[in-house]
């Protein structure tokens, strides 16, 4: 089969940004929906932030502006775990970046910070995510 060209782009490669979200797939276990409202830290610059997923091996994000993958800021959030509300942060890596739609840009965050703390924080939200949409 010959690849059809239009102005020069292959019509049957993947367009990059599509390129970048399959690096982030590769990085992340079984999503969970989380939807949360927090702010990613990257240096002196502070984005607001919505949550949309959570796996054991790092965040799914919607924000107004674009960062670059490879970039490394400090996702912030609160969220009730069992009883009490619970402040947390993460230390991450971000895998891609695609516009989404007309509301802003869907940000794949890696976890870089592997402590045992961590994994036990992450564990808990996962659990608690995955009760929450059990069917049966």
């Amino acid at each position: 089969m010959q690849d059809r060209h239009t102005f020069g782009i292959s019509l049957t490669q993947k367009p990059q940004h599509a390129m970048q979200a399959d690096v982030a797939e590769h990085f992340l276990t079984e999503r969970y929906v989380f939807c949360q409202r927090g702010e990613l830290v990257m240096g002196e610059r502070l984005l607001r932030i919505r949550t949309q997923d959570v796996s054991l091996g790092g965040f799914g994000i919607v924000a107004d502006d674009p960062i670059r993958p490879g970039s490394q800021g400090i996702l912030r959030f609160s969220t009730i775990i069992g009883t009490r509300i619970e402040a947390m942060h993460f230390t991450c890596v971000a895998r891609s970046c695609i516009l989404n739609g007309m509301s802003g840009y869907r940000i794949g965050l890696q976890i870089i910070e592997k402590t045992t703390a961590t994994q036990t924080l992450l564990k808990g939200l996962t659990d608690r995510c995955a009760s929450l949409y059990k069917l049966g």
